[in-house]
């Protein structure tokens, strides 16, 4: 399952920052500011991620129909599902880790170090 890698790699990047939270924390972001950064991190990648994935299938099929042309048969409701899917599982991931991060002493995140 390719998905338990994106999440995985998402996971090490977010686990990664602590420190960056922790001084975004003392600088005046909130609790739920630290939760909407990660959140909208998590979001973009993926975002990123099913375009750049879309624009290579699509790349792809165009390069494969110069060498044996025929019909081109794209599943929208497939691709759009898979996105939405990809979103919720996300989201429904990282909101617990983004609470759990925001709840953790600023001087323990800032003394800790990140292995």
């Amino acid at each position: 399952m390719c998905n338990v890698g994106v999440f995985s790699t998402l996971g090490n990047n977010i686990y990664s920052k602590r420190k960056e939270f922790a001084i975004l924390r003392t600088i005046s972001i909130d609790r739920k500011g630290i939760k909407k950064v990660i959140l909208t991190q998590i979001n973009l990648y993926l975002l990123i991620g099913l375009l750049l994935g879309i624009v290579a299938g699509l790349i792809f099929t165009s390069v494969i129909l110069l060498i044996d042309s025929g019909q081109i048969s794209i599943y929208y409701s497939l691709i759009i599902g898979i996105g939405v899917t990809m979103f919720l599982v996300g989201n429904s991931i990282f909101i617990p880790i983004a609470t759990k991060l925001s709840r953790k002493k600023i001087s323990l995140e800032l003394t800790e170090d990140n292995k």
